[in-house]
């Protein structure tokens, strides 16, 4: 599919943080070496932004946006989308409402095909909430059908698509994450151990109810063993956690908000061990990360996190006291931390951002308007 024109359509595309964010803009970037590729995002957490970035094959297109009950509206979405040609691959990321609708009714007045990309299943929350959930069980699940293809992370997703969104499997493709090769382990030779110093405990992603953040602050506050942690990110939960951080006087947890680029590979290193605790996942980018810098991880065990941290990392249950339990027996326990960081640096061979691009493409292949 050699110079066949690539459209992604992504709620959020960076500077906005997050992993769907960081995943489209490393596929499009890649995908943009052969490919004319052009990106359909919103200016929400963007505003710093150009509206429009030209670069090696890609363009960025920002539009004008206001999030209402966290939903990017872009009132230009639509007209922009029927411009798209019919030879086009269109390529949503799905994570919001409205916008991969847009896309399936820009496709069918246009004409053409879609792919849509199931990052996460988002529970209701706040006073719209109800309304989410309506068109969870009347919307969405027509819009996952109408689409040529659908992006799944694993087969505890697909498994969940097909049963909730009644899609059918031969319609479902499991494509996984993957991250650059800047992530990787320091160079020089290190020993990690823990002996003579506190654990260090580091937290990468959104502060949003579905993270959890809270949880680990908790399992923080009661471990027996001396731990140092850094939360890195930012989010509507941030007022939450610093509460929280100043009732149970955890003075040695630091809050460093976004990091990106040496810095969060630097946090990766500085860490004996990622913590995610996550009330549900699609597949987590920080994990892939963290892994591919030879990091352990630690996740509760939950959908997302279950398929690609089964004997990788250590899975634990959704609760505050478990988590507690597991990083104490990881500060007593160095070999076991040495154990799980090569379980991770082997694992992550499977998770490159090449791989995805190169399984993208033949699904593109496939999909590809003739």
């Amino acid at each position: 599919m050699s110079g066949t024109p690539v459209v992604h359509v992504v709620p959020y595309y960076p500077p906005h943080v997050g992993g769907m964010e960081n995943i489209a803009r490393a596929v499009a970037e890649l995908l943009a070496r052969k490919h004319p590729v052009h990106v359909l995002t919103t200016s929400c957490g963007a505003r710093e932004a150009p509206p429009v970035e030209r670069r090696d094959g890609l363009t960025v297109r920002r539009l004008n946006a206001r999030e209402i009950a966290h939903v990017p509206v872009a009132p230009l979405m639509l007209a922009h989308l029927l411009r798209v040609p019919r030879r086009s691959v269109v390529h949503v990321h799905i994570a919001q409402a409205l916008l991969p609708e847009m896309v399936w009714l820009a496709r069918r007045l246009r004409g053409g095909t879609f792919v849509a990309h199931f990052h996460l299943d988002v529970p209701p929350s706040g006073p719209f909430g109800r309304v989410f959930v309506w068109y969870k069980n009347h919307v969405l699940g027509r819009t996952l059908r109408a689409a040529a293809k659908v992006i799944t992370f694993s087969a505890d997703q697909a498994r969940f698509i097909e049963r909730t969104y009644r899609v059918h499997p031969n319609a479902i493709t499991i494509i996984p994450n993957g991250v650059g090769p800047e992530f990787a382990p320091k160079r020089t030779a290190r020993t990690k151990t823990t002996s003579g110093r506190p654990l260090r405990v580091l937290y990468v992603g959104r502060l949003s109810p579905q993270k959890a953040v809270p949880r680990l602050v908790t399992a923080l506050a009661v471990m027996t063993r001396p731990v140092q942690a850094r939360i890195v990110g930012d989010g509507d939960e941030r007022p939450k956690v610093e509460d929280l951080l100043r009732e149970h006087a955890l003075t040695s947890v630091q809050l460093p908000g976004v990091l990106r680029g040496p810095e969060l590979i630097e946090a990766y290193h500085w860490a004996d061990v990622l913590v995610l605790p996550s009330n549900q996942e699609g597949m987590p980018l920080a994990a892939l990360e963290a892994m591919a810098c030879g990091l352990p991880v630690v996740a509760t065990d939950v959908i997302g996190n279950r398929e690609l941290l089964k004997d990788v990392g250590l899975l634990v249950p959704p609760d505050a006291g478990a988590l507690a339990l597991t990083l104490d027996q990881l500060a007593l326990d160095p070999d076991l931390l040495g154990r799980l960081r090569q379980r991770a640096i082997a694992a992550s061979r499977e998770y490159t951002v090449d791989r995805l691009v190169e399984r993208l493409e033949r699904l593109y292949d496939e999909v590809a308007p003739t």
